[in-house]
């Protein structure tokens, strides 16, 4: 089996892990919601994806996820994102994935600079998030 993070250090069940990457690649292949890839155009130059592994204190999971709502809502109005999406782990309810797909580098610096942005940093500056962890990628063959 390989590991691409010592396990002392991950973050949530190999099951979380695949379920968002399986998300990920599923919506990179043009597949969300039953649609058919041919319904759907191929975004060029490939898209910055960005996978968030969150784990958050359990007496702040109320206020995590009333700041994501917000964030989240705010962040699918953005010209730039094509995709933000908020994934709980169903074994440890403290877990988060953020799946967050932007159009390119410009679109993410316009996403940082947002008010429901600034909502997500104010909570990480109380001390709500436990741990943390950012897989950056490109998405091959992502439509939209």
């Amino acid at each position: 089996r390989i590991s691409w993070r010592p396990k002392a250090t991950c973050l949530m069940s190999e099951k979380m892990l695949v379920a968002g990457l399986s998300c990920a690649a599923g919506a990179a292949l043009g597949f969300y919601l039953g649609k058919k890839a041919s319904t759907e155009s191929k975004v060029d130059p490939a898209p910055i994806v960005l996978v968030v592994q969150l784990e958050i204190l359990p007496n702040r999971v109320d206020d995590f996820i009333a700041v994501m709502t917000k964030d989240m809502e705010g962040s699918r109005l953005e010209p730039g994102c094509l995709r933000f999406d908020l994934l709980r782990d169903p074994e440890d309810s403290n877990k988060f994935v953020l799946l967050e797909v932007y159009k390119d580098a410009d679109a993410v610096a316009v996403h940082r600079e947002q008010p429901h942005f600034k909502l997500w940093g104010d909570f990480k500056a109380t001390g709500g998030v436990k741990n943390q962890s950012v897989l950056k990628s490109s998405g091959f063959n992502y439509r939209a």
